[in-house]
């Protein structure tokens, strides 16, 4: 009997029997959101068409357009119930990324800073896909304001992303419109004159997007470090794209003292800044 249970324990050990153990476990492909975290989007746009008004009320239930800027209308569009980072989170890891130049992960919406001075999507998306090489990476999703200032041509480096299977989609926020402006350069003048001397001030303006607009410009100072308040003012139509226009000011102080001026263009309700 022994030596039949050798022979048995030796047949056995000829099979090389083995314990194998299978765990299972779910994982979700990764998406990640990049949001533009430069300091423009915290310019509050006007937007003057009425059917952008009824579809961004309808995105962002809630949320006062007027007062509302670039970097609050993301949160609230992106962070609403039902939205679309609750939708994607349904079958996908999310993760979230503020950027200016390097991708910085952020665990809320809360948390971006809208401080960057330039925009440089092309490098934050290079940056990007050398961090997450390896990573079961889904797709990317930029969230931004504007467009590329320097550094990387973002095309290019999505043509990176597309070698990878990796889409990049792109969300652009605020007025799509051109921009509004106008503002004055200069101005050259003296920096001494006599009591009740006429003094004459040129200055340069330029507009962008406000053609044969009329426009208030003015003259104010503060004598001695006192309170500002308006000398002169003028009526000019604003220049086109590109153009500037001469406008001269003069003025005759009648009190002696040290006058600090500033020269300023009254607020223009299209005017994006």
């Amino acid at each position: 009997a022994l030596r039949g249970l050798a022979v048995l324990f030796c047949c056995v050990l000829l099979f090389q029997p083995a314990w194998e153990t299978t765990t299972y476990r779910k994982t979700q492909n990764q998406v990640h959101v990049l949001i533009d975290d430069s300091a423009s989007m915290l310019r509050k746009d006007s937007y003057p068409d009425a059917d952008q008004n009824r579809a961004l009320a309808a995105a962002a239930p809630g949320l006062d357009l007027r007062e509302a800027t670039r970097k609050d209308l993301v949160a609230k569009v992106l962070g609403k119930p039902g939205g679309l980072l609750d939708q994607l989170r349904k079958n996908h890891d999310v993760r979230l990324f503020r950027v200016q130049r390097k991708p910085m992960p952020i665990r809320d919406l809360e948390e971006v800073t809208a401080r960057g001075n330039r925009t440089q999507l092309g490098d934050a998306l290079d940056l990007h896909l050398a961090a997450t090489a390896g990573s079961n990476l889904d797709a990317v999703i930029l969230v931004s304001d504007g467009r590329n200032n320097t550094g990387a041509e973002p095309t290019e480096v999505a043509a990176k992303y597309a070698l990878r299977g990796i889409p990049v989609h792109t969300l652009g926020v605020g007025d799509p419109q051109p921009p509004k402006n106008a503002w004055i350069v200069g101005p050259p003048g003296p920096k001494e004159a006599l009591r009740e001397e006429d003094v004459l001030f040129d200055v340069t303006v330029r507009a962008e997007g406000l053609k044969d607009q009329p426009a208030r410009v003015e003259l104010a100072g503060s004598r001695d470090g006192g309170e500002f308040r308006v000398l002169t003012a003028t009526i000019a139509n604003l220049p086109a794209d590109g153009e500037s226009l001469k406008v001269r000011l003069n003025h005759a102080f009648a009190e002696a003292g040290d006058w600090t001026l500033r020269f300023q263009i009254a607020p223009l309700p299209e005017e994006s800044q």
